[in-house]
């Protein structure tokens, strides 16, 4: 889709969505206002280089949403904030399987409650936890861009899909959706 002056505007599934004011913001960019607004405390982006370099450590693709969380914002910094979300750094962020394997039996975490895995668990990476890791939240990445990257929580239940995307979740996240369960003071 062209506008009128003839540069491409942004399609339906790409990473940027219009403000009330009709400017264009990507989901990072929407979710590091709003976590300013609300006094959180957020980490410094990080560079293409380290998002490559996460890449190819864990083999994996990021879609363009999380990558401009990575590049935006890259945590709140131990900080809970709205909700009682803690958004994790790039350096936290790992598969559901290893988050279990990392955590003790006897913690008072919801990871224990996935030590027998999932279908899965090695291809979602948590980058979110609610309440000191009473819930989890954790995106669907793959080496291929077509694989959906979907948002699950875990909360001790199945694991169950809570947003199609990454932009998705930012956009239930500042809207204070239900759907993510969270607590407010």
């Amino acid at each position: 889709m062209s506008a009128s002056n003839g540069s491409q505007l942004p399609s339906q599934h790409s990473n940027w969505m219009f403000t009330a004011k009709m400017e264009l913001v990507t989901s990072g960019q929407k979710l590091k206002r709003f976590l300013a607004k609300n006094d959180a405390t957020l980490a410094t982006g990080v560079s293409r280089n380290r998002i490559r370099q996460f890449q190819d450590d864990h083999c994996v693709l990021l879609p363009d949403d999380f990558k401009s969380y990575l590049l935006e914002v890259n945590g709140t910094c131990d900080d809970y904030v709205v909700g009682i979300v803690r958004f994790w750094s790039i350096d936290e962020v790992k598969t559901v399987a290893r988050e279990v394997a990392n955590t003790p039996l006897d913690a008072s975490v919801i990871q224990p409650l996935y030590r027998h895995g999932f279908v899965g668990d090695d291809s979602y990476y948590v980058f979110a936890d609610l309440q000191h890791e009473l819930q989890l939240y954790a995106i669907r990445l793959s080496k291929s861009l077509e694989v959906p990257n979907d948002v699950v929580l875990l909360n001790g239940d199945p694991p169950f899909v809570i947003a199609s995307s990454f932009a998705r979740f930012v956009d239930l996240y500042v809207a204070s959706s239900p759907v993510l369960r969270m607590v407010w003071d």
